[in-house]
């Protein structure tokens, strides 16, 4: 294992997380257009990055027998890959979902 901050990384995926954050943007746009950079905005993505990386390290752990079939070689599915261990996503979860509630 390489440590929180790799594993967090790995289970942003970015590609869902992309299209997550571009939501809140829209959202936070639609009353009155897109605020200027915003240090509520920067607390808004911390909190939502904190939350996704929760739900999808439990999703790991919960899902880590079906995943081994349907994505045996996926890098982002280190609990498949064998690149961490069910302890480190649930520290993992405690981390994210502390982070995401105090931001």
């Amino acid at each position: 294992m390489r440590g929180l901050p790799w594993l967090s990384i790995r289970l942003l995926r970015f590609r869902v997380a992309t299209m997550v954050w571009t939501f809140m943007l829209l959202g936070a746009a639609w009353p009155d257009g897109l605020p200027a950079f915003s240090v509520d905005l920067l607390w808004a993505a911390l909190a939502l990055a904190g939350s996704y990386i929760a739900a999808t390290s439990v999703n790991d752990i919960a899902d880590v027998d079906v995943d081994r079939i349907n994505h045996p070689g996926d890098r982002a599915r280190p609990l498949v890959t064998g690149e961490a261990r069910e302890r480190d996503l649930w520290r993992l979860h405690v981390l994210a979902s502390a982070t995401s509630l105090l931001a």
